[in-house]
Parts: structure tokens; sequence; C-alpha cells
């Protein structure tokens, strides 16, 4: 009798273990990266991020408007430096070696994010966000696809590499 239980539930886990999670028919979902903007979590596509550096030395750079942080050097190539919180008019905590820099990139731009923290890499399914809260306004609600139901803010990267508004061109 025992043995028999044993087998079955052997048996049971080996198929949950193989198991494939169902993908929905014409499944739309993308392959994020979640941060922390303190106090909340966002996410952005992975196909725009190039690499995650810890923040060690930023140069600023007098008379840029207040969301450019300043740059940095990857590599031999002088970075910008956005300060999403600026754009999103949340509170700056001041700067900690816990902070990440997230460089975005496409065919034409590329630039770094600052973020408190990295969460982790998540699928979404796109067409179950939510559209951006009306609270957001200014240049911020211009680069928000959208909010998960867990409330996870994802943004568009595409639409901030392509932003006249984030180029100073002085």
């Amino acid at each position: 009798m025992i043995v028999n239980e044993q087998k079955t539930l052997y048996e049971r886990a080996r198929v949950v273990a193989f198991k494939k999670k169902a993908t929905p028919v014409g499944d739309d979902s993308v392959e994020v990266v979640e941060f922390i903007l303190h106090p909340e979590h966002y996410a952005i596509e992975g196909k725009y991020l190039r690499e995650v550096l810890s923040l060690n030395e930023i140069t600023t750079i007098p008379g840029t408007p207040d969301f450019v942080m300043g740059v940095i050097n990857f590599r031999g190539t002088i970075l910008s430096i956005v300060n999403l919180k600026v754009i999103f008019g949340l509170t700056e905590k001041g700067l900690t070696e816990l902070n990440k820099v997230i460089i975005l990139c496409n065919d034409t731009m590329e630039f770094g994010i600052v973020a408190d923290g990295l969460v982790g890499n998540k699928r979404i399914v796109s067409n179950t966000l939510s559209d951006a809260p009306l609270t957001l306004n200014g240049i911020g609600a211009d680069f928000v696809s959208g909010i998960t139901d867990e409330g996870l803010i994802v943004l568009d990267a595409n639409r901030m590499l392509n932003s006249t508004q984030l180029i100073i061109d002085q």
C-alpha cells in the first residue's frame, strides 16, 4: 500500500516538475527588467537594456536641466545620466552604493538612468496593462506605457530614447 502511494506521489511530482507553462495563443508578452525608484517599482523592456552598472563616479555638468545628473565614462564613451525621480516628481533621497545605472540604447541614442535598486527580470503581458495614472503630468506621462495589476509602472524605453525632450542641444 505504501509503495503504491509513493509511486503515485512520485509520478505526480514528475508531471508537475516537467509541465510547461501554458502560453496563451497570440501571447503579447515581453521580458522586462524591474527596478526601484523609491518608493515605486518600475519596469523597462529588456531589449533596450545594454548593461547595468554600479554608480561609482558621476561628473555633474553646470547649466543642464535638473533631470540630468551628469555624465559617466563608459568604456571610453561619455554617457549622460538621467534622474527619473526628477521627471516623475519623486522625492530624492540621495545616492548610495546601492544605486545602479541602467544603460538604455537603440540604434540612434544611448544614455543611463539611475535606479535605487534592481529587482530582477519578469515577463508581462502587454495587453493587460492599465492606463497611466492621471496624476502623472509633464514629460513623465509621455514615458509610461501602463501599469500592471501588481502596481508595476512600465516605461516605454523606445519613446524615452527617441524623445527630443531629453536631448540637450546647447
